[in-house]
């Protein structure tokens, strides 16, 4: 029966102590034990708890019993049993939990049953009951009255309320005693046995129809399997993955639908977890194709039926095919398709490892190959082309290698090949020979007609070589071939890394030397022959090592002249040449003036223009004091260094051709460069003397200059005879040791009117 919510309850009077006959007693005994065995054959919950109250109704002698079930925030009627009003009036209504949570709290406690006293404020409860049994009011405290009220709390084993079991009128019309109490207590007992049962068993149902929801639409595959690994159950997606009809796995073993390489670990894996040995089984596997790959999990389940193991497959072959890619990405070249810098280290190191120090299996054989002038094709002709050609040589080279050899571009315009099983020098050096056949052909590039040239350094493992240090060794071998000429190869020798580490050392100290100032300048004078006046000189740079002491340039300057010490260095001797040049007293009115040897790395500088023309206005000194000398063929064919020169002359300075006739292009730079002044090589003034070609070859040249408007200085003279005989030809300026030798600063302050052929100066070499 549903009550009100709030009730003024007093204590109830004792139970009266008649007892039902033995039996009704056993009726209701025999029916809380058909009750039991409802509930545990799971009979529908609503039929269990109409044996229930029927049972109350029936064998406790109550006119009405109704069951209350409570779900979400209220308590429904489920059943009742009564008179056809109680069922008219209670069928199918709730109230608020709050109501009986209310109840509870003022109602008296008979043990697990509560009980209303309804005598008590009888206006106030008036009309508030679904139903109130039509009876006559007694006076009798032992009398049921109509307000009264008897019900039991149903509670889960959680101690949470799950129901109600509330009855009504005894029909003898007293209050019932002690044994009726006990005997409800039971009904109410099992009536919340059969509600938690009920919801459990719900619980389990709703968890299996979800898990059989989330195993059919699952977006990775699923499979039930026996602990001996045989399929019970498994979904579309599973059958999908693993290539086969859904209706034919029930029965395989799952290591059946692997591949056969991964069979062994899949089945062990499987055989682990079923045994309890492994919590998790984990790993990645192929089809029976080897096309796709899955990422399987395997894991023990326990359910109503025993333990299963669930397979858990997700498809990976995309993530691998990926992963795959950029793997060989991170090995691979992208321009040529050879292996790059980590994968040629990759190889090296195996195929070194592989060799473990045994001579039977052939030596490694190392070949560093660079492409001959390659900077020139990329600047001339743009990288469209110079990388059109990287693609040609690095077919050319693969085209001559066995199955076993590999190739490597490490960059630019490096190459590495890396023979396997080579037989010595002799089938490192046949090999060599081949690439550079193969290279150095005539081919069409991008329209541009080209013959690539090729040079070889070769290194050879030995046991226990180093992939490092091999490569190193091979990189030594072609430095070596590159300045002996290129176009050729040449064969590691140990000596070539003595020679590297002398470098590197080299080029530390130079660090240091530049930081530290350690470079000094000497000036040699350039004289005027008529009149042996002085009118300029020529800075020389040196290094004064604090070990190896004055250090002449042959033994630093190009080891100088390249990476990040070049600019630091040209921009130390601009301003310590310029400074000097400014402190320097004139003769005859002129001060005379200073020439600088700029190199062509110095002068491939786009901003060496603006640093020469800014040094000349921090040091205070007119452009027309400075000369630039430039070799013929550093600038005959660059057009960076050309317009360098150009931009210079332009703004005053003097550009002088250095050491002209001693290399091929002497005439063509007489007509490119924007020079104003020639210094005739020294090998044509020591041939002089002797030599009557020579003697018609510089008098050619001394009418060609002065065609040309152009100063001619020869330099290398020696002795007094040397300028003797440039002076009969015409030449009227000179520079060599007879006439003045390197010297520090301050020689070149003391006054130089008279010509001192031959005299020691200060500080001479």
């Amino acid at each position: 029966m549903t009550l009100p919510a709030e009730l003024h309850l007093a204590t109830p009077r004792r139970a009266r102590d008649d007892e039902p006959v033995a039996s009704e007693r056993l009726v209701a005994l025999e029916r809380l034990s058909d009750v039991a065995v409802r509930i545990a054959s799971s009979v529908e919950l609503h039929d269990t708890l109409d044996a229930i109250a029927s049972g109350v109704v029936e064998c406790l002698g109550f006119d009405a019993a109704v069951l209350n079930i409570v779900r979400g925030g209220a308590v429904e009627v489920a059943v009742v049993k009564g008179p056809p009003e109680i069922l008219e009036a209670l069928s199918g209504s709730s109230q608020p939990l709050q109501v009986w949570a209310d109840l509870l709290e003022r109602s008296s406690a008979l043990g697990p049953l509560r009980f209303v006293d309804g005598r008590l404020d009888e206006d106030d409860l008036e009309g508030l009951l679904s139903w109130i049994p039509d009876i006559e009011v007694s006076d009798d405290p032992d009398q049921w009255h109509p307000m009264d009220a008897l019900f039991a709390p149903l509670r889960a084993t959680s101690g949470e309320m799950i129901g109600v079991l509330s009855v009504d009128l005894p029909r003898d019309g007293r209050r019932p005693g002690r044994t009726t109490l006990e005997l409800m207590e039971r009904f109410a007992g099992m009536a919340s046995l059969a509600i938690e049962r009920a919801r459990m068993h719900k619980r389990v149902a709703d968890s299996a129809q979800l898990f059989q929801r989330t195993f059919e639409d699952a977006p990775l595959g699923m499979a039930l399997l026996t602990l001996d690994g045989r399929i019970e159950q498994a979904n579309t997606k599973y059958a999908e993955l693993v290539r086969r009809d859904r209706a034919d796995l029930p029965g395989l073993f799952c290591w059946d639908l692997v591949h056969e390489d991964d069979r062994e670990q899949v089945r062990l894996g499987a055989l682990l977890v079923a045994a309890g040995r492994l919590p998790l089984g984990t790993g990645d596997m192929r089809d029976t194709s080897g096309q796709s790959w899955g990422a399987a999990t395997a894991s023990r389940i326990d359910g109503p039926d025993g333990p299963r193991l669930l397979v858990q497959l997700l498809d990976v072959t995309d993530q691998r095919r990926a992963t795959a890619a950029l793997r060989q990405q991170a090995v691979t070249d992208p321009l040529t398709g050879l292996r790059n810098r980590a994968g040629l280290a990759h190889h090296l190191r195996v195929l070194l490892d592989a060799q473990g120090g045994r001579a039977s299996s052939g030596r490694v054989a190392v070949l560093f190959c660079d492409v001959d002038r390659f900077k020139l094709v990329n600047d001339t002709y743009g990288h469209a082309v110079g990388d059109e050609l990287i693609v040609h040589v690095a077919r050319a080279l693969t085209t001559e290698l066995r199955g076993v050899d590999t190739a490597a571009r490490l960059g630019g315009d490096e190459f590495v090949v890396v023979l396997a099983g080579c037989d010595g020098p002799a089938g490192a050096i046949a090999a060599a020979e081949r690439l550079r056949a193969a290279v150095c052909r005539p081919v069409t590039v991008g329209e541009v007609p080209l013959t690539p040239s090729l040079s070889i350094g070769i290194a050879l493992s030995e046991p226990g070589s180093d992939p490092d240090l091999l490569l190193a060794d091979a990189d030594n071998a072609l430095y070596r071939a590159k300045d002996a000429g290129r176009g050729r190869w040449e064969l590691f020798a140990p000596e070539m890394r003595d020679e590297n580490v002398a470098r590197l050392r080299l080029r530390e100290d130079l660090r240091h030397a530049v930081s530290d100032g350690e470079l000094r300048l000497l000036y040699q004078p350039l004289v005027e022959l008529a009149t042996g006046r002085t009118s300029g000189y020529e800075a020389l740079l040196r290094w004064q090592h604090p070990q190896r002491g004055l250090l002449l340039p042959a033994a630093f300057l190009d080891e100088l002249m390249q990476g990040d010490l070049a600019a630091a260095a040209t921009d130390w001797v601009l301003d310590q040449a310029l400074a000097d040049a400014a402190s320097w007293p004139a003769t005859a009115g002129q001060p005379p003036y200073v020439s600088i040897n700029v190199s062509p790395h110095q002068l491939s500088r786009p901003d060496l223009p603006a640093a020469i023309l800014s040094a000349l206005q921090r040091n205070a000194l007119e452009p027309d004091r400075l000369w630039v000398e430039v070799t013929e063929e550093a600038v005959v064919s660059d057009d960076v260094q050309l317009s360098a020169l150009t931009v210079l002359r332009e703004a005053g300075v003097h550009v002088a051709l250095d050491d002209f006739g001693s290399g091929y292009a002497g005439l063509l730079a007489l007509r490119h460069v924007p020079a104003d002044v020639v210094k005739l090589d020294r090998a044509f003034t020591l041939d002089l003397l002797h030599d009557p070609v020579t003697a018609a070859i510089v008098e050619g040249v001394v009418r060609l200059c002065e065609t040309l408007g152009r100063r001619l200085v020869a330099e290398g003279l020696e002795s007094a005879e040397h300028v003797d005989a440039v002076r009969a030809l015409g030449i009227t300026h000179g520079q060599g040791w007879h006439l003045g030798r390197p010297q520090e600063l301050a020689s070149c302050a003391a006054p130089a009117g008279t010509a001192r052929y031959g005299a020691d100066l200060a500080g001479e070499l």
